[in-house]
């Protein structure tokens, strides 16, 4: 059943981390983080289950991905039911920059630091797809990727993954852009554009005549034929190359790097603007 810990717990201890509304992690100690859920009406009812998918996760082992290591229970104050508030995880000691969005963002962030940094990613998620419970992100986006001390990307929230049997909650735009413009991709296949526009994104920049990045284009507005939209982006020919294979009808879908480096190597370096 996990420890029992009641609200005073929390009394002065330091809080690391708030996620929106829906949770908050604290360090407990400098191994040790506490990710504790806010308790709503919305939250108890989409995370139902979220007890049962604990136990799957708690058995995963895989590299450079924070597994939640043990459910932590309190006890309601008006009966003797127990319900899941949060749960333990290893503490990943940050640098300066905490998490990839802001390293992304950065300027002192070279471009080919850029893109090792989301090569790093995208092996974190091949190795979360290669698991035998069949995981599916379903939540691809920089803040969800810590910067450890050593400058090595870490994948720390499981809050929206798919596991097994328990279906994926789609929790970040790029997720919802890949549903929307490739609907034949499924399951882990929606990782591999989700990550695909990710990675675009943060190293090409693309944006069309009106200025308007093409994943967030696409999302918010009915498009006839989004290969249309692909022509007017201000990018290479080979990055627009990029963007077609990720949005292609296909029963293999590749990862990002594998089409970029196939199609760099055809055109050159895909990031140069023609």
């Amino acid at each position: 059943m996990g420890l029992i810990l009641e609200s005073s717990f929390f009394n002065g201890v330091d809080k690391i981390s708030n996620e929106g509304c829906s949770s908050i992690v604290y360090a407990l100690s400098d191994k040790v983080a506490y990710k504790r859920y806010r308790q709503t009406d919305y939250i108890s009812s989409k995370f139902a289950r979220r007890s049962e998918k604990l136990d799957l996760l708690c058995e995963e082992k895989i590299d450079d991905v924070i597994i939640p290591t043990d459910k932590v229970f309190r006890r309601l104050e008006y009966c003797d039911d127990f319900y899941l508030t949060g749960h333990l995880l290893p503490r990943v000691k940050c640098g300066k920059i905490r998490n990839l969005k802001l390293l992304l963002l950065s300027f002192f962030c070279s471009l080919s630091d850029k893109a090792l940094h989301l090569l790093e990613v995208e092996a974190i998620i091949k190795r979360c797809h290669e698991s035998p419970n069949y995981i599916v992100i379903g939540d691809t986006n920089g803040s969800n990727f810590l910067i450890d001390e050593e400058g090595k990307v870490k994948f720390v929230d499981f809050d929206n993954v798919g596991i097994g049997d328990f279906p994926f909650d789609v929790g970040s735009l790029y997720t919802s852009a890949a549903q929307r413009i490739v609907p034949s991709a499924k399951g882990q296949d929606i990782d591999k554009v989700a990550l695909g526009f990710m990675v675009m994104d943060d190293l090409c920049k693309p944006r069309d005549q009106l200025g308007i990045r093409t994943f967030a284009y696409a999302y918010s507005v009915e498009l006839q034929d989004i290969s249309d939209h692909i022509d007017m982006l201000d990018v290479s020919k080979a990055s627009k190359e990029v963007f077609r294979a990720l949005i292609s009808d296909t029963t293999d879908r590749p990862y990002v790097g594998e089409v970029i480096r196939e199609i760099s190597g055809k055109e050159g370096n895909f990031l140069v603007k023609r």
